[in-house]
């Protein structure tokens, strides 16, 4: 059979596996392990003080510095060390606590805390270097103007650890306390950060409004320090005598304590029923049995005896006692255990976060039918504008490490046949999943919490399951119903917006979605509180969502959107519409038949179905060229379109660095190739002088298509582009004689032999009707300029060419009709004669 070995279990205090055990934390966040026990132990030390008088506000100072795999933590107080009592502190075969016994709302006790804060460098230095022998001060105390210096003796042999400390005179003034543990070889999964300090410093402040807290951080480099100052009017925790009923299962234990403190000051053998009372709140009352009767002398006379022997501190005899106590204590209403309170909770958060929206907060207490077990519950949540779901939890004013039920089943009233485990499941029922801007903040308050392990990182749920759960379903469900609220007071506001756009939008206006965007943004920052939200960093995306909402139920947004479409080039096609081509397709005489005189190349590719389908290249006479899938394709398209051509070739671009660099990119490749650069135009979003009375945007999209054309426009006209194809006078004077005689020549060719001489019968005409001088005299070839420049005219010059002489024409025939025809016939007969002879 194999034999047993056995280890020493005070070894474990040293060791790097038992420390994890025993502190309930991984070693590599055993900073924060250290951080949190020193400043817990000097606060509960600062409130002894403070209970009796609440001007004394506790005071600490708390120093970090991580440098090289080397941890500091300092944290000083007013109060006075025990230092008396540091041999049976840190003696490794006892537990030693000042208040282990005594049931008050204690972060921590003097106990095994400090015995681990002492170990913890002993383990990593024996990690790294098989020795027990830190290079460092482990542990430092100073108190009374002399520095205490702690230090195990291990033997790994014999598994025994023998402790001493020497005591020096110190270096530092102070009038209270300066403890100290310095780590060597301390390492980090990941490093730990200024963040994660500031985040546990504010939460301490969170938890103790009372208390002054300056914090000085140096993290590789970095340095950090804050002071919180202290509330001197709030007092609200519980500060004075625990009620019996908080010692319902350590009445005993307490019988016990108060026997070995008076065996150590060489007191009697016997308890006095007055000195166990005295320990209990209210006995300085009077009870209703006896009118001048305190309670204490009747609890002594209703006992029967004066004292208690230290033998029957485990007999009837104490349960007797102890019943008697309880039944003459008074009623201890759970609120007395005090609070935090909404005003410091959103004091904190609202200066530290920022918040979107109010402070939600609830607080209850137990039910009252568990003198032993009473305590509140208070929580807060508040939306932010940024990041995602943050939960912190404190109990008794202290933070915890992580959710201290992060593995029990919890009471979820929303959905109570679903399982539960922890706060963030729990969070994600009331739809605040992790992805959800904002903060959650438990905080339980109860002097008999029964922890899993030393840490206290997690606790017995089951006394506060119930209470927990229907104080959180009241705050989680409001908060939720006041988000709807504001969600659906923001959907209509924005769905009024867009109602308002389209309607002083044009019924033939086309645009693309970001145009939209950009208008709803401008009219929305009109309101000053919706301005504020649309800083929000998600308020772009919601924008985008509530747009696709609104036209899932309005057509005539769908009908509205520009589509796009697919080739490289978009050409004209009189009077409305537009054809697309390849860009090898290109060539003067393919720009001249479709009156094309210059060709626009926008930056933004998403407004190109703007501009075809909002008819603008047959208003403008202009083509699209438009932006290859992808950049690299875009050179060889515009090399390809100016060689093709002799149009200008015009660039529309934001007015930011992206847009100029743009132009000055394609100047250089025409210039490599040794093309004619002064046949771009940049046309940018810069403002001139005759556009200052139009909105300049810095984004092209800021526009509605009508704008957006109106702009374009008066830069054409700006830079004297004519915004239509329009030929030389002299040609347009040539063009529409041609095209009278050429009605002139349908109307005579109806029943002419082809023997009649067109030409000598028009020269006699004009001779005889004038017709060529009544054009020069009607300014035809004007009226043809004008009808062209107008805004709205999608018609080509041929078009226009036609409309403006057919009228000319018609009016003419109506006139001199049968003159023409006399005319005509005389011209025929001459030519009958003629043949004769």
């Amino acid at each position: 059979m194999d034999e047993g070995f056995y280890s020493n279990r005070e070894f474990d205090f040293v060791d790097f596996k038992a420390l994890g055990r025993i502190t309930g934390r991984p070693p590599h966040e055993w900073d924060l392990y250290i951080i949190k026990e020193l400043i817990d132990n000097a606060l509960d030390a600062e409130e002894a003080v403070w209970r009796q008088n609440p001007t004394q506000t506790p005071i600490l100072n708390v120093r970090i510095e991580f440098f090289n795999q080397q941890l500091l933590v300092e944290v000083s107080n007013r109060t006075q060390f025990p230092v008396e009592l540091i041999p049976k502190i840190f003696a490794t075969d006892q537990y030693t606590s000042r208040k282990a016994f005594v049931k008050e709302l204690t972060r921590g006790a003097l106990g095994n805390a400090l015995k681990t804060l002492l170990g913890i460098p002993y383990a990593l230095r024996n990690r790294v270097s098989g020795d027990w022998k830190p290079d460092q001060k482990p542990l430092s105390i100073i108190c009374n103007q002399k520095e205490y210096l702690p230090r195990y003796v291990v033997d790994t042999t014999n598994q025994t650890i023998t402790f001493h400390y020497e005591m020096i005179p110190s270096k530092k003034e102070t009038e209270g306390t300066i403890i100290t543990v310095l780590l060597d070889y301390f390492e980090q999964e990941q490093p730990r950060t200024l963040d994660d300090i500031k985040g546990l410093a504010r939460q301490y402040h969170c938890c103790n409004p009372h208390g002054n807290f300056q914090w000085i951080v140096e993290l590789e480099g970095e340095e950090w320090s804050v002071e919180y100052a202290a509330n001197q009017n709030w007092s609200n925790k519980f500060r004075g005598t625990a009620p019996i009923h908080w010692y319902s299962t350590d009445f005993q234990d307490l019988l016990g304590a108060l026997y070995r403190k008076q065996v150590s000051n060489q007191q009697s053998d016997q308890l006095s029923v007055q000195t166990i009372c005295s320990y209990f709140d209210g006995f300085d009352n009077q009870d209703g049995d006896t009118e001048n009767e305190d309670l204490t002398t009747t609890v002594t006379r209703k006992f029967g005896k004066n004292t208690l022997l230290v033998s029957e501190c485990e007999s009837e005899l104490s349960k007797k006692l102890y019943k008697l106590i309880s039944d003459h204590s008074p009623q201890f209403k759970s609120l007395r255990l005090g609070y935090i309170g909404l005003e410091h909770i959103r004091t904190v958060l609202t200066s530290t976060f920022s918040v979107n929206g109010k402070v939600f907060y609830e607080i209850a207490t137990d039910k009252g039918d568990e003198p032993s077990l009473p305590f509140v519950i208070e929580a807060a949540v508040v939306a932010l504008k940024e990041g995602s779901r943050e939960i912190e939890t404190a109990i008794n004013f202290t933070p915890t490490y992580d959710d201290p039920f992060r593995r029990r089943r919890l009471y979820t009233p929303i959905q109570p046949d679903k399982a539960v485990v922890g706060l963030r499941q729990l969070l994600d029922a009331y739809g605040l999943d992790e992805d959800t801007p904002a903060i959650f903040f438990l905080h339980l308050i109860c002097p008999n919490v029964e922890p899993s392990e030393f840490s206290k990182t997690e606790i017995n749920h089951l006394p506060f399951k119930q209470v927990m759960g229907e104080v959180l379903d009241r705050l989680l469900k409001a908060f939720k119903q006041a988000q709807e609220e504001e969600e659906l007071q923001l959907k209509e506001a924005i769905f009024k917006a867009l109602d308002d756009i389209l309607t002083n939008l044009k019924n033939s206006e086309r645009f693309v979605f970001d145009q939209l965007l950009e208008k709803l943004k401008t009219k929305l920052n009109q309101d000053p509180i919706l301005s504020k939200w649309l800083e929000t960093p998600d308020a772009l995306s919601r924008l985008r969502t509530y747009i696709i909402n609104y036209q899932s139920s309005n057509t005539v947004l769908t009908q509205r959107v520009a589509r796009p479409a697919v080739a490289t080039l978009a050409l004209p096609q009189h009077p409305e519409g537009y054809f697309l081509a390849l860009v090898e397709r290109i060539s003067r005489k393919l720009f001249s038949q479709h009156h094309v005189n210059k060709i626009l190349y926008i930056q933004v590719p998403e407004l190109e179905p703007v501009i075809m389908d909002n008819d603008w290249l047959c208003r403008m006479d202009m083509a699209l060229l438009r932006n290859p899938p992808q950049f690299d394709a875009l050179e060889e398209t515009i090399v390809q379109c100016m060689v093709g051509c002799d149009l200008p070739l015009l660039i529309w671009h934001n007015n930011d660095a992206t847009g100029h660099e743009r132009v000055k990119q394609i100047k250089t490749w025409l210039n490599e190739r040794n093309l004619d650069e002064n046949r771009i135009i940049d046309l940018g979003l810069k403002s001139t002088d005759s556009l200052s009375h139009l909105f300049q945007p810095t984004k092209l999209v800021e526009l509605m298509p009508d704008e957006l054309a109106e702009l374009l426009v008066a830069k054409l006209d700006n830079l004297n582009i004519s915004i239509k194809f329009l030929p030389d006078n002299v040609d347009i004077c040539r063009d529409i004689g041609q095209k009278f005689e050429h009605y002139l020549l349908s109307y005579l060719w109806e029943g002419v032999s082809e023997k009649l001489e067109m030409p000598n019968l028009i020269i006699g005409l004009d001779r005889e009707l004038q017709f060529s001088q009544q054009m020069k005299e009607q300014n035809l070839d004007q009226q043809l300029r004008d009808l062209l420049e107008k805004n709205s005219n999608t018609k080509s010059y041929a078009t226009v060419l036609n409309e403006v002489v057919r009228k000319f024409f018609d009016t003419f025939m109506g006139q001199h009709r049968a003159e023409i025809q006399g005319l005509a016939q005389a011209h025929l007969k001459g030519l009958h004669e003629g043949d004769k002879q």
